[in-house]
């Protein structure tokens, strides 16, 4: 019977290493039905790069259509990504379905497991430290506590 798997990746070393590891150690099977999927955070990016300085420039009106272009080239780019994902899948004898999610990575993630019913979720780790786990969060480890089924988490 076909597992259905899903794979986190947003083109971090810590998901690419992740993506190689689970290939190069064939945990995957060409009956399976694997979803590849990166999350962008809307929030974080519709604020990334716009502090006091804009402010002390004037209307700022022109940050709406700055960040609409950007959140496009961002979709292209991940778009991009991912089919290159697909590309390196199928040279392997394995085929996948892609999706790009929007929000809090851990909870579109979580989301998506639970739509899919996954049986299991692959996702890297880029290894922070206490401090900065408190501090920006950890996709693997929310994964980890809020996920029904399996993750494997890939440890850099």
């Amino acid at each position: 019977m076909p597992r259905t798997i899903l794979i986190a990746y947003d083109h971090s070393d810590a998901s690419t290493k992740a993506l190689n590891w689970v290939l190069d150690h064939q945990l995957l099977l060409p009956d399976d039905k694997i979803y590849v999927t990166t999350v962008l955070n809307d929030d974080v990016l519709s604020f990334e790069g716009f502090g006091l300085e804009a402010a002390a420039i004037g209307p700022a009106t022109w940050i709406n259509d700055d960040c609409g272009e950007r959140m496009i080239q961002l979709k292209e780019d991940a778009r991009r990504l991912l089919d290159t994902v697909i590309q390196v899948m199928k040279k392997r004898g394995l085929s996948a379905k892609t999706s790009i999610l929007h929000g809090d990575a851990g909870d579109a993630l979580v989301g998506e497991a639970e739509t899919l019913k996954a049986d299991i979720v692959f996702v890297g780790c880029n290894g922070r430290g206490f401090f900065k786990r408190q501090l920006l969060g950890s996709v693997s480890e929310h994964l980890t506590r809020n996920l029904k089924c399996s993750v494997m988490v890939v440890k850099p």
